[in-house]
């Protein structure tokens, strides 16, 4: 009996500590977010899985297609993000601004927005060549980020509360003419949501910008999702305690 008791707290503590893992994504999944101060909101949709190639070194990659569109008062019409699929690392961006301009930028190499299979605690780096063409010559800029997932919190959006990873990133940007830009950004992610629903942007200590979650259908997908393995073991756990609970009553 106390063996299993002890099984049964190991369980719920271990469910509470779980490593944020890579999401489940489908076609069809949106995610709209409102940006402040700016008046603006944009919508990315997962609009389905392509085979592309990058013209800088032609590495093929296996991608996700994330659409983003845009209202609002930006310059920017639509956003194709394409994300390597098995580990969801930023590949290339095409945007399209309402002048007409169409510009692309190339990750170099692959960088995932936010990593997974981390704990609270973690830390990690991230460098990488973001390679910019704006139709007529290329740009480099070199980012290097340090990362950590700094703990667990709930955080309220309009679409709801939801328990969420905060993990902070210092960002480092070397300019092609050899200037620095440091910013720093607060990620809030969210395992039901499958996706950020909350960003925030520093510069020098000051808050510049916030953008929150305020509507998907991923709740809607997620009540249809089987329970996660731990809850299904946790159930099954209490389920045997109190059978040899009424069992040892009777005797």
């Amino acid at each position: 009996m106390k063996k299993l008791s002890l099984l049964l707290i190991v369980l719920l503590f271990s469910s509470a500590i779980a490593t944020m893992e890579k999401p489940e994504w489908e076609i069809g999944m949106y995610w709209k977010y409102q940006v402040t101060p700016a008046e603006y909101n944009f919508t990315v949709e997962i609009k389905g899985k392509e085979d592309i190639t990058v013209d800088i070194d032609n590495e093929k990659y296996k991608a996700w297609n994330l659409t983003q569109t845009t209202e609002g008062k930006t310059v920017v019409d639509k956003i194709y993000t394409y994300v390597r699929t098995y580990d969801l690392a930023n590949v290339m961006q095409i945007t399209y601004l309402k002048n007409g301009q169409r510009m692309k930028d190339i990750y170099s190499p692959p960088t995932p927005f936010i990593r997974y299979n981390v704990n609270v605690g973690d830390e990690w780096n991230n460098s990488y060549q973001l390679l910019s063409y704006d139709g007529k010559n290329w740009q480099v800029t070199v980012v290097k980020e340090n990362c950590k997932c700094v703990g667990k919190e709930k955080v309220k959006v309009p679409v709801g509360e939801f328990e969420s990873y905060k993990i902070e990133k210092n960002v480092t940007y070397k300019m092609e003419n050899g200037k620095y830009f440091n910013s720093t950004q607060v990620i809030y992610y969210s395992p039901k949501i499958k996706n950020w629903i909350k960003s925030e942007s520093y510069v020098l200590g000051h808050k510049k910008s916030e953008t929150v979650l305020i509507d998907t259908n991923c709740l809607e997908k997620e009540k249809k999702f089987a329970l996660p393995l731990y809850i299904s073991i946790i159930a099954i756990a209490i389920s045997i305690v109190f059978k040899l609970k009424n069992k040892n009553q009777r005797k």
